[in-house]
């Protein structure tokens, strides 16, 4: 038998749970899910500091959502360009560039590198 987590929301808080879950293609439940799985991972000083977030006012909530969200879609931003990176075959003199001791500079540099070689690889004739 599943466990079984239940909450009441407000008006507003449910019609936003409910058009993002079918934008995303997901149901209530999966939403809600989500958010608490996310949740309970933070320590208890990140839920202590956004609770004083909150109470300061929308605005500073606001900006914490955008902070957020900016940090959110660099890292996976920088996990896709460490993905590429590693796929991508690099002339020897190149190949000391990338890895998980080269330094995000130089990650940086050896992954424009690389996508430099790739398009010369592309258009050679």
């Amino acid at each position: 038998m599943p466990n079984i987590l239940s909450t009441h929301a407000s008006p507003e808080l449910y019609n936003r749970v409910e058009t993002l879950g079918q934008i995303e293609g997901q149901s209530n439940s999966q939403m809600v899910l989500a958010a608490v799985e996310f949740w309970t991972q933070l320590p208890p000083e990140a839920h202590r500091a956004i609770r004083q977030i909150q109470e300061m006012g929308e605005h500073v909530a606001r900006r914490l959502v955008r902070q957020v969200t900016r940090e959110t879609l660099d890292l996976q931003f920088e996990a896709a360009n460490a993905g590429v990176a590693a796929s991508v075959r690099l002339p020897g003199d190149l190949a000391p560039l990338v890895g998980p001791d080269a330094d995000d500079q130089t990650f940086l540099d050896s992954a424009d590198a690389a996508i430099a070689q790739a398009a010369r690889a592309t258009y050679a004739t």
